[in-house]
């Protein structure tokens, strides 16, 4: 049978005098969706009879082909010719003849693809045959980059080069003009070249800001400033609060777990209306940047603190040192990278969370 095909089993019992073809039980153990040898049992009159079934892949492979430009005398692999096949058990591509592609011209062939079970589709393509490679390779992937100071940059991070004829041009990366430790932009230089000395050049653009730069917090004219403080409660706590009051400032707090004494000018701060962030529990760099596990167990820490004083878990996170410092390089080399990736994911789950909450609340009305 071919794949796909119904299967009716009463086709293949012979029309019988006397017998009801309701008396006959079928247990009908075909899967015509996957290749196979299968079995169909028939009882009648506590005796089973059983009918092997073979779903056999009639169908040809499905696929398109891609067209090729080489050097004089290069060789070309079939496979290099064709692309998207769709078939149900494994396939080979081959050429019916052998090509010798030693002119200048363009050449028709003939790919063929065959499947496990002989069934095959032939179709077309063209291979296109140079005297002399005179095409530079491109480069992909070089989007402007814009970083903070003292920010880690990676410059071969998503870019590609791609040839022609050679599979492997050499990149140089001309990075003289970039300081990533001054405000300011900048161009850095890709040059690629191939193996028949091909070359170009390609620019990219980088952008480095001030840590406190913000291109958003202007508008309508309007400047936005973010009042934060880190590293408290502390004894100066209830002087910064006062002073906020009198000024009828709100600011954000990033608090931290070195001194329980003062836990209770959090709850105090909240209820002025004020933000409370999470800085972790000890800030001990060495501690928190030796591990993930490390920093999200002293992060949870400081957030059961929060929690204890204002009722209600907080989500604002300050890393200490800051999101691109270099300090945590010392004990975990690129942990900095992991844990703003873990935040990101972080963020897309509250966001989520929030966003279920406020159509939960929609369909109740």
């Amino acid at each position: 049978m071919a794949l796909y095909q119904e299967v009716e089993p009463l086709q293949y019992i012979e029309k019988l005098s006397h017998i009801e073809e309701n008396d006959i039980q079928i247990d009908n153990q075909v899967d015509n969706g996957k290749l196979g040898e299968y079995q169909i049992l028939y009882s009648y009159h506590q005796k089973v009879f059983a009918l092997t079934v073979y779903i056999d892949d009639m169908l040809p492979p499905q696929f398109e082909t891609q067209n090729k430009t080489i050097l004089i005398n290069e060789k070309v692999s079939p496979k290099e010719l064709v692309k998207n096949i769709e078939d149900d058990s494994k396939t080979k591509v081959y050429f019916p003849k052998e090509y010798v592609f030693d002119k200048e011209k363009t050449y028709k062939v003939v790919v063929v693809v065959e499947d496990s079970y002989g069934n095959k589709t032939e179709k077309n393509a063209y291979v296109q045959v140079q005297a002399k490679d005179e095409q530079p390779p491109v480069v992909s992937g070089l989007t402007p980059i814009t970083l903070l100071i003292g920010d880690e940059i990676d410059l071969k991070k998503d870019v590609v080069v791609k040839d022609n004829h050679d599979d492997s041009p050499t990149l140089t990366i001309d990075d003289s003009q970039l300081n990533i430790r001054k405000i300011g932009e900048y161009e850095v230089y890709y040059h690629v070249k191939d193996v028949s000395g091909n070359e170009d050049t390609f620019t990219r653009k980088v952008e480095v800001l001030s840590q406190y730069d913000n291109r958003e917090a202007i508008k309508d004219g309007i400047k936005t400033c973010y009042l934060t403080f880190d590293d408290g409660p502390s004894q100066n706590t209830k002087e910064i609060l006062d002073i906020l009051d009198e000024y009828q400032i709100k600011a954000t707090f990033f608090v931290t777990g070195t001194s329980p004494q003062h836990f209770h000018y959090i709850k105090e701060a909240y209820q002025k209306g004020h933000t409370i962030g999470l800085h972790t529990y000890s800030h001990d760099y060495e501690y928190i940047y030796s591990s993930l596990k490390n920093y999200i167990s002293d992060l949870n820490k400081i957030k059961d603190v929060v929690y204890q004083q204002i009722g209600k878990n907080v989500d604002f996170i300050r890393f200490p040192g800051g999101s691109s410092n270099l300090v945590s390089k010392k004990y975990n080399d690129g942990i900095m990278t992991r844990l703003t990736k873990k935040s990101l994911i972080w963020v897309i789950s509250i966001m989520i969370g929030l966003l279920l909450m406020v159509m939960g609340r929609v369909l109740k009305l």
